[in-house]
């Protein structure tokens, strides 16, 4: 899978930029525990997190709107 990452410590992810772009953020921020894997399913807007056992799960994200939002 392109751009798949293994966690090598706890890490705690609020936001993906796709390509240094506009940040998706994830509705809740996450922790994704040593060893995990996690990627950006872009087709679905959503980061999906992968176990040892190869279990998944995704959570969605959007692009921030509003008035403080990135331009």
């Amino acid at each position: 899978m392109a751009g798949e990452t293994r966690a090598e410590r706890l890490t705690l992810i609020s936001e993906v930029r796709p390509g240094g772009g506009a940040p998706l953020v994830l509705r809740r921020p996450l922790l994704v525990q040593p060893g995990q894997r996690y990627w950006l399913d872009a087709d679905n807007s959503a980061l999906t997190v992968e176990d040892a056992a190869g279990d998944r799960c995704s959570f969605p994200c959007a692009y921030e709107t509003g008035p403080d939002a990135p331009r």
